[in-house]
């Protein structure tokens, strides 16, 4: 889905005309666009299979010390923990400083991803989630709102089980776990009890 069909999806809602292009001067268009981006932050935010980075390195620049970080980050977990993002840079809040003289390891991060870049699933969730939110805005209309409603949460329920598929599957390539789903002792066939059993993350 392109971000154009998700907002010509958007003012159907209301019952305004399809436009061909988000460029086209529209009376409502303007508000479609900031409420579908909206909510597409908010439901980033949270962090899924699809933006998050992991066991980033960050390096200050050479010249200031700054370590500048663009408007995609979102969150970041830092080694140390008392670094946060700050008018578009790291900031210390125990030394209450902008400047590093190190690298700086970043557990995980949370990105904010342009809507083509969002898989299909997280698209419909946030589209109509948005969709809940511009009629409730634009039309005061609660019998079009909860029918919208019911869309948005069996999309978000379809949602949550690609993440936790998408968890699950990674969760057994690592190394251990192939280890024991290969057949390497006590888990293979030539243990006493011929199967993998237990937790091997234990």
């Amino acid at each position: 889905m392109t971000e154009l069909e998700a907002v010509n999806m958007l003012l159907r809602s209301i019952g305004s005309g399809a436009v061909a292009a988000l460029t086209v001067g529209h009376p409502d268009i303007a508000n479609a666009i900031a409420c579908l981006n909206r909510v597409s932050r908010k439901v980033q935010k949270t962090g899924w299979w699809f933006n998050m980075d992991w066991n980033v390195v960050l390096q200050p620049n050479p010249v200031d010390n700054l370590i500048l970080l663009d408007d995609s980050y979102s969150t970041l977990q830092c080694v140390n923990a008392m670094l946060v993002k700050r008018s578009g840079k790291l900031y210390d809040t125990y030394n209450k400083t902008f400047l590093f003289t190190n690298d700086v390891q970043v557990i995980s991060a949370v990105r904010i991803l342009e809507w083509d870049d969002l898989p299909e699933s997280a698209q419909d969730a946030i589209l109509y989630q948005a969709a809940v939110e511009f009629v409730r805005d634009e039309l005061e209309d609660p019998n079009k709102q909860k029918e919208l409603q019911g869309e948005a949460i069996a999309t978000r329920i379809t949602l949550d089980k690609e993440e936790l598929a998408t968890l699950q599957h990674n969760r057994y390539q690592n190394g251990r776990v192939a280890r024991a789903r290969g057949g390497v002792k006590p888990y293979g066939m030539n243990s006493r009890q011929g199967r993998f059993s237990g937790d091997p993350d234990r």
